[in-house]
């Protein structure tokens, strides 16, 4: 998995999107708000929960938008939150959680345990959302271990070096999602 990584040329038009490049204008120099601001607003097309990708990996979402300006959050901020996939190096998904940020690191919760996590495995976003481009890598699992309190995984996540360099950026649109037919839980 962690081969399959994109460079930023190709990861557009493999995935079917069209790249709004950005920069970011200003990033925390301490780093303890994990907060971006990037030169591109709502006068381009950015909405919040879209997402900011440095070639195959998601780097930050935005949070709010101006004119001429957005605030990302960082996959570390306690604001980050995504569906993801546990995936191993044969691209065999061994569970599904939510990735969150908890303002140092990414932690993946609700992993029932049943469900097999592996430290060999990658989080992909899995978000039903019309911004989060599926299949893209979030962090690598640096800590899995079942939880016998809770009935769930404790599994910790560590962000993809791409995250630090913030070079390259960009924001995917034009995702195109199919809306799932909603079955209602009875017919289950």
């Amino acid at each position: 998995m962690r081969n399959r990584l994109k460079k930023l040329g190709d990861v557009p038009a493999f995935a079917g999107l069209e790249p709004l490049p950005c920069k970011v204008t200003y990033y925390d120099p301490v780093g303890a708000a994990e907060v971006l601001t990037l030169d591109v607003g709502s006068a381009d097309g950015v909405q919040p929960g879209m997402v900011v990708c440095c070639g195959d990996v998601i780097v930050a979402r935005i949070y709010k938008v101006a004119p001429a300006v957005s605030l990302a959050v960082t996959s570390r901020h306690r604001f980050f939150k995504m569906p993801v996939l546990l995936v191993d190096d044969e691209d065999e998904t061994l569970a599904r959680g939510i990735a969150e940020g908890n303002g140092i690191a990414l932690e993946v919760r609700f992993v029932p345990f049943e469900q097999k996590v592996s430290t060999d495995a990658v989080a992909l976003s899995n978000d039903e959302s019309p911004f989060v481009p599926n299949g893209f890598a979030i962090g690598d699992v640096s800590f899995a271990e079942p939880d016998p309190s809770t009935r769930s995984w404790r599994v910790k996540l560590a962000p993809h070096p791409y995250s630090f360099e913030l070079e390259e950026l960009y924001i995917p649109t034009g995702v195109q999602k199919q809306p799932e037919m909603h079955v209602p839980r009875e017919a289950r």
